[in-house]
């Protein structure tokens, strides 16, 4: 396997940035075994996230990433090389890893991760006790996940908000609890004439408790 990575970093922190940006992109050739044939595919994907100090009263901080793969050798990505989507690393309000690529209805297959992502997040950061390290935010999380890139669509993109709380260990480490809602709840199942089965909707929101900014 070969992996190549870079990074430009323009933010004034590493744990806790309040302005500057960062641009990262990565590349990878994967030659991997799965039942008994090799298969050979390639991955890549670039990012960009910035902060922005508002006369020291707000922190407004931006990210977007995008992520895809060409297979080489076989018929799809390995499950474990998919990417992934949902939870407290992107889009708060799912579950883990609770995102998949959607049908034409634009309701969630049972196709596990998918082989291209869009993702973005916009957060809004404002001290409610910044003697104790204690900051309030709000959030707008966005993103999607397709088996090939030639099948998004406006209905591909999931959407959540919330609101959560921030304590900086040392004024750096954030400790986090967030609550994302889903904004836009769709059906897990197979619909029917009568719309989604009982149990088959997706949750109305999460909440999550995590180390470390969510990008």
């Amino acid at each position: 396997d070969v992996e190549l990575d870079f990074t430009l970093n323009f933010l004034d922190n590493p744990l806790n940035p309040t302005r500057g940006f960062l641009l990262s992109s990565g590349f990878s050739y994967i030659n991997k075994r799965e039942e008994g044939a090799f298969e050979n595919f390639l991955k890549w994907e670039g990012a960009i996230k910035a902060a922005v100090n508002v006369r020291k009263a707000l922190v407004v901080a931006l990210y977007f990433r995008y992520a895809d793969s060409q297979i080489l050798d076989g018929e799809d990505l390995p499950e474990v090389e998919r990417y992934r989507l949902g939870g407290i690393q992107g889009m708060r309000g799912f579950e883990d890893d609770g995102i998949n690529p959607v049908d034409e209805n634009g309701d969630p297959t049972d196709y596990f991760g998918g082989n291209v992502m869009l993702t973005g997040s916009l957060e809004m950061r404002f001290p409610i006790l910044r003697r104790l390290g204690l900051w309030g935010v709000g959030f707008f999380d966005w993103g999607a996940l397709a088996v090939h890139r030639s099948e998004f669509t406006p209905r591909s993109i999931r959407t959540s908000a919330g609101l959560g709380l921030r304590y900086l260990v040392g004024g750096q480490v954030p400790l986090r609890i967030d609550y994302g809602v889903n904004l836009d709840r769709r059906c897990r199942g197979v619909r029917t004439l009568q719309g989604c089965p009982s149990g088959q909707l997706e949750p109305a929101g999460t909440a999550q408790f995590a180390i470390m900014y969510p990008f």
